[in-house]
């Protein structure tokens, strides 16, 4: 009975001192996971006001890009390029539309199509004729499924847009 005594004592001083750790280390990291969510919409926010001028819009983006999981990221690539885009940067949004469509999943047919689409129309901005009729024609060749024939509605105007283009 003597040994049972002696380690009780120790057992309830080290479950104690457990206990007393867990409560002052939960609103803690609580804090930090409301810090980064107050963050991250913050970023978000200001990534999309077009009353800022491109480069600010695009530092927040970059911003926001640091506090995402990488799942995550992929979309606002394509939202980057699309902000690159607004700003009349053609060149530069294509680069970036490139960087998404290489982080997309395989199987998100609709999301690279409309990447292409992105890609397609910068690069006729940026006078990049050839990379222009790469993106257009590989959206119409394309198997779609019957939910994505709207997918080629805009190629074929990017073709004839090239057409004028031709010396």
């Amino acid at each position: 009975m003597t040994s049972t005594k002696r380690i009780f004592p120790p057992l309830t001083f080290t479950a104690l001192l457990l206990l007393a750790w867990l409560i002052s280390v939960l609103p803690v990291s609580a804090q930090g996971n409301f810090e980064r969510k107050a963050a991250r919409a913050f970023y978000e926010n200001r990534s999309t006001d077009r009353s800022l001028p491109t480069d600010m819009r695009i530092l927040y983006m970059d911003s926001l890009l640091t506090e995402v999981s990488e799942s995550e990221k992929p979309l606002l690539l394509v939202k980057r390029g699309r902000i690159l885009s607004e700003g009349c940067r053609y060149e530069e949004a294509y680069r970036q539309y490139d960087l998404a469509l290489k982080a997309l999943p395989a199987d998100s047919l609709r999301l690279r199509l409309i990447v292409h689409q992105k890609m397609s129309a910068n690069a006729l901005y940026a006078g990049h004729y050839l990379e222009s009729t790469r993106n257009a024609l590989d959206v119409i060749r394309s198997d779609k499924p019957d939910s994505l024939p709207w997918l080629d509605i805009k190629s074929p105007s990017i073709l004839v847009a090239l057409d004028g283009y031709r010396g």
